[in-house]
C-alpha cells in the first residue's frame, strides 16, 4: 500500500487532498474484499481509513478485519511531502 502511495512523496503538501488518498486506500482494501480476504459482510465491517494533512506528512490510519468483523487490525502510514524531504536533508 505505501509502495502504491510513493508518488504521493513528490507532492507539494497543498498539492493534494487527503480525501483522494483515502479512496484509493479504500479502493484498494475494497479489492481485498471482494475476494473474502477480511471478515465481515459489509465494508464497514471489514475496513476504514482515515487520512488527514499534517504537514511535513501526509498520515493515514487504516484497520483491516483479518479474524473477526469490525476488530480492525490498525495500519499507520506516514508519508512525508516533498517539501519535508527537501527541508530534511539540508538542515
Amino acid at each position: 500500500m505505501q509502495r502504491s502511495l510513493a508518488w504521493f512523496s513528490e507532492t507539494a503538501p497543498g498539492d493534494i487532498n487527503p480525501s483522494i488518498v483515502e479512496i484509493l486506500i479504500e479502493d484498494y482494501f475494497n479489492d481485498y474484499f471482494l475476494q473474502g480476504a477480511f471478515a465481515g459482510q459489509t465494508t464497514d465491517e471489514a475496513y476504514f481509513v482515515n487520512c488527514s494533512s499534517s504537514p511535513p506528512v501526509l498520515a493515514c490510519i487504516a484497520g483491516i478485519a483479518m479474524l473477526r468483523a469490525a476488530e480492525f487490525e490498525i495500519i499507520q502510514l506516514q508519508i512525508p511531502y516533498r517539501d519535508a524531504l527537501f527541508e530534511s536533508r539540508f538542515e
